[in-house]
């Protein structure tokens, strides 16, 4: 009589507890979701708090780019310039040159007619400026981080870019001042002296305004 009067009670135990089990377990499970969404929550709090910070040092800092800019329109103003955009691939400062050679009617010395091209007629004005610093050794050695004719080599038969070396040695093999605007400044690069007046050249010359780095373009004569 003692058992079959225990099983029913054990059974029903059993159903009563496997029927009441899924409500406890949701009710603990809720509060590890909430958890979530809390640290969630503060994460996304700590990141908006992080990106306004951000913006106020960003605020905080001069935008080089945009000041150059203005000062460069500023002085193309008054110089009565206008700008011709020159490819930023190493080349600039020589194709530049060659742009602002043509239209003042210069002879680039192009030794083959695929430097009369526009795409080439940069080679032509590497190979001037390398062919001058090395026959002047002694008017740039000083300025140079290793030896002469490797500089030389580097010039003429890569896509190095060019500096206030290579605007020397331009001005000189062409006879032509050329005159860099940069950041509203004018700085000149003269050729030899001489009583004949010569020829102006115009580029521009940006630190900020190129993903790349430093970059020149042509500057002609505005209509």
């Amino acid at each position: 009589g003692v058992q079959t009067c225990a099983l029913p009670i054990f059974a029903t135990d059993l159903q009563k507890t496997a029927i009441s089990d899924p409500a406890p377990s949701e009710e603990s499970a809720q509060p590890k979701r909430n958890r979530q969404k809390e640290r969630l929550a503060r994460r996304a709090a700590e990141q908006e708090a992080e990106a306004i910070k951000a913006e106020e040092e960003a605020a905080k800092l001069p935008n080089w780019k945009r000041q150059e800019r203005t000062a460069m329109l500023k002085a193309f103003k008054t110089h009565k310039l206008d700008e011709k955009e020159i490819r930023p691939d190493g080349h600039c400062l020589f194709s530049s040159v060659a742009d602002q050679l043509d239209q003042a009617g210069i002879d680039l010395r192009t030794m083959n007619e695929a430097e009369k091209t526009e795409a080439f007629r940069y080679k032509a004005v590497r190979r001037m400026a390398a062919k001058y610093i090395e026959c002047h050794p002694d008017q740039f050695e000083a300025f140079l981080e290793e030896p002469l004719p490797a500089y030389v080599r580097k010039i003429e038969n890569s896509a190095e870019w060019g500096g206030q070396v290579e605007l020397i040695a331009l001005a000189k093999s062409y006879n032509v001042e050329i005159c860099v605007l940069q950041d509203g400044r004018l700085d000149k690069f003269s050729p030899e002296e001489t009583e004949e007046e010569t020829e102006k050249i115009w580029l521009a010359y940006y630190h900020h305004g190129y993903g790349l780095g430093e970059h020149y373009n042509s500057l002609r004569k505005a209509p």
